[in-house]
C-alpha cells in the first residue's frame, strides 16, 4: 500500500542540472528529481507525482499538458530515443526536447456504486434520529424513512443483507460508474462473474468473495452482551446448532466512533472486579461466598499464576451467568432502590441503572461491574478478537468484521442466550484494550488488526481545510468505500493506467466497490470523512 498526503506547507524550489541541458518544467513551484521520480506541487498545493524509469544518460521533459487536470497523477516517462511509445516531438518549441505520452490501460478500472442493505434491530435509533436512516436519505432523497429503528447499514456480500450494484443515474460528473449492465446484480454475483476486479492475490487467499462486512451502527439501547467464536469453534457450533449459529465463520471485529460511542468490552483488571465483589452487596449475593473469598485471595496473591487467575475469574463469571432469575431480580430491585436514593452516582452505577430500564430483570445488567466501560471519541477505534465479551451501549460508529453473523449471547437481550457456551469459550484475558487513536497530523488513519486476523483492515479518510487532499492506492486487495460526512471529488486510475481516467463526486450517503490496483485521489469539497474496508493480503 502507498499513500501520499497533501499538506499546505510553504512550497520550496530546488533545482538540479539535467542532461541534456534543454529541459523545462512549467507551472510548478516545487521540483525534485532522484533519477526515478519527479514530485511536484501545483500552485494550489495539490500533489502531482511523476514516476519515471531510471535513465542511462538523459532525463525526460515534462510539460504542463502532461498532467492536465489537477490531482495526483502518475505519468510514465522514458527516453524517447529508445522507446517508440512516445513520438510527440514538439520541434517548433526549442525549450521542449521530449514529450511523454501517458500510457492508458486497455481495461479501465473504476469505482462501482452500491445500494446497501439496512437492518431494523430493536436496539437501533428511531427513524430520522438514526445515522443509518440519515445516510440512506442523503444518498437518495426519495428514500422513505419509516417510524421504526434503523440499527445497521451493511456494505458487502453477506446473504442477510447483500449490497447490489446500482445503475448509474444523473449527470456523468455525479455518477461516473456506468453500471447499467450490472444494475440490480448483487455484489456477490458481480464478483463471481468478474473475479479480476478482486485481484489474483485476493482470489488465491480468499476466493471470489469479500471476507469482510462493513457497517454503520446507530445504537439507542444496549446490544446484547456477546462474544464471537474462533473459526474452529464456529464450525462446530454451526454443525450442531445451525438455527442459532447460521454460518461456520469466525467474527473478529473493529469499530470506529462517528460520535461519542459507549461500550462494555473485555474483562476489567482483576483487582477492580474483586473490589466490586467486596463492596457491592447485591452483586456479591449472586455468587457463593466461598467463591468470592477464593477469587479475592487468588487475585491478591503475588504467587498466583496467570492461569490460576483466569480459572478463578471463569468460575465466578460462570456463577453469575447461571444464577437463577429470581435471585437476579431480587438483587436488581435492591440495588436500583439504593442507587435511586443516591445523589452521587458513579458512571458505572448510572450505566447500571440505564440498563435495568432497558432490560428489566436481566442479569446482564450486572456485567457492567465485570467488563471495562469505555467511551470512544470520534475517530477512535476498538478491536475485539474472538472470545472477547462486549456490548455496545450507545452512539454511532463504523464497524468492520469478518463476514459472519455468528453471535453467542449472554444477556441484555430477549433473544436466545447460550450461557454455558459463552462461559466456556471466553479467553478471560485482562490485557489492555486494543484501542486505535486517530491520526491528527494527516488525513489518513489506519485501523489494522493483528496479522492473525487477515479478513479485514479499515482506513479512515478525513479531509479538512488543513488537509484538503490525499491519494491512496489499493494494492493487491479490492476495497469498499463508505462516505459518512461531506463531499469530495474523487479522481481515479486503474491498473497500468498512468493518468487518472475520470472523476466523480462522492458524498455522504454513497458507497462504492473499488477494484484492486485502483489509485484514487480525494479532493475536498466540504469537510469530508470516508472509510475504506479491505482485507490483508499476505506477503509473497
Amino acid at each position: 500500500m502507498s499513500a501520499y498526503s497533501a499538506s499546505p506547507s510553504t512550497p520550496r524550489t530546488t533545482s538540479r542540472t539535467p542532461t541534456p541541458p534543454r529541459t523545462t518544467v512549467v507551472n510548478v513551484e516545487e521540483f525534485e528529481m532522484d533519477g526515478r521520480s519527479i514530485e511536484t506541487k501545483s500552485a494550489d498545493h495539490v500533489p502531482i507525482v511523476f514516476k519515471a524509469n531510471p535513465f542511462k544518460h538523459t532525463y525526460p521533459i515534462l510539460r504542463h499538458t502532461c498532467f492536465g487536470v489537477q490531482g495526483k497523477q502518475t505519468c510514465e516517462v522514458r527516453d524517447t530515443t529508445t522507446n517508440p511509445m512516445f513520438r510527440d516531438m514538439e520541434e517548433d518549441d526549442p525549450q521542449i526536447q521530449y514529450v511523454a505520452k501517458p500510457f492508458r490501460s486497455k481495461s479501465v478500472q473504476k469505482p462501482y456504486r452500491l445500494r446497501c442493505g439496512v437492518m431494523n434491530y430493536a436496539w437501533g435509533k428511531q427513524s430520522t434520529d438514526s445515522a443509518v436512516a440519515q445516510w440512506m436519505q442523503e444518498g437518495d432523497p426519495t428514500y422513505q424513512v419509516e417510524q421504526r429503528p434503523y440499527a445497521e447499514l451493511w456494505v458487502g456480500t453477506h446473504t442477510n443483507a447483500p449490497s447490489y450494484m446500482q445503475e448509474s443515474t444523473g449527470s456523468s460528473s455525479n455518477l461516473v460508474s456506468e453500471n447499467s449492465s450490472f444494475a440490480n446484480q448483487s455484489l456477490h454475483e458481480f464478483l463471481q462473474r468478474n473475479p479480476a476486479t478482486l485481484g489474483d492475490a485476493h482470489t488465491e487467499q480468499f476466493g471470489t468473495d469479500l471476507p469482510y462486512l462493513l457497517k454503520i451502527l446507530s445504537v439507542a439501547t444496549a446490544l446484547s452482551i456477546q462474544a464471537h467464536p474462533e473459526k474452529s469453534h464456529a464450525e462446530r457450533l454451526h454443525a450442531s446448532d445451525p438455527d442459532h449459529y447460521p454460518d461456520p465463520n469466525h467474527k473478529p471485529e473493529a469499530v470506529v466512533a462517528l460520535s461519542n460511542y459507549k461500550a462494555m468490552c473485555s474483562f476489567r483488571p482483576l483487582p477492580e472486579i474483586a473490589h466490586h465483589l467486596q463492596t457491592i452487596d447485591e452483586l456479591r449475593a449472586l455468587v457463593h461466598e466461598d467463591m468470592v473469598e477464593r477469587f479475592v485471595t487468588v487475585v491478591g496473591s503475588d504467587g498466583s499464576s496467570v492461569e490460576a487467575k483466569k480459572e478463578a475469574l471463569k468460575s465466578i463469571y460462570m456463577e453469575l451467568l447461571l444464577c437463577d432469575s429470581a435471585r437476579v431480580q431480587q438483587s436488581i430491585d435492591a440495588m436500583t432502590a439504593r442507587l435511586r436514593n443516591s445523589t452521587d452516582l458513579s458512571w458505572v452505577e448510572s450505566t447500571f441503572l440505564d440498563l435495568t430500564v432497558q432490560y428489566p430483570g436481566d442479569g446482564g445488567c450486572f456485567q457492567v461491574f465485570f467488563l471495562n466501560l469505555i467511551e470512544l471519541k470520534p475517530g477512535e477505534g476498538l478491536f475485539l478478537a474472538a472470545n472477547e465479551p462486549h456490548a455496545y451501549i450507545h452512539g454511532d460508529a463504523v464497524e468492520i468484521m469478518a463476514r459472519s453473523d455468528n453471535v453467542v449471547r449472554a444477556g441484555l437481550t430477549p433473544k436466545f442466550k447460550d450461557h454455558k457456551v459463552m462461559g466456556e469459550m471466553l479467553s478471560y484475558d485482562t490485557q489492555p484494550l486494543h484501542i486505535f487513536r486517530p491520526n491528527n497530523e494527516g488525513p489518513l488513519t489506519s485501523y489494522c488488526p493483528p496479522p492473525e486476523y487477515p479478513d479485514f483492515k479499515l482506513l479512515r479518510v478525513s479531509l479538512t481545510e488543513e488537509w484538503p487532499g490525499v491519494s491512496y492506492e489499493l494494492g493487491k486487495s479490492s476495497g469498499c468505500l463508505l462516505v459518512t460526512q461531506g463531499s469530495a471529488t474523487l479522481l481515479y486510475c486503474g491498473k497500468d493506467c498512468t493518468i487518472p481516467t475520470a472523476r466523480l463526486e462522492v458524498s455522504v450517503g454513497s458507497a462504492y466497490f473499488l477494484p484492486s490496483r485502483l489509485s484514487v485521489y480525494f479532493s475536498r469539497m466540504t469537510d469530508f470523512v470516508a472509510f475504506i474496508g479491505e482485507c490483508q493480503i499476505r506477503a509473497g
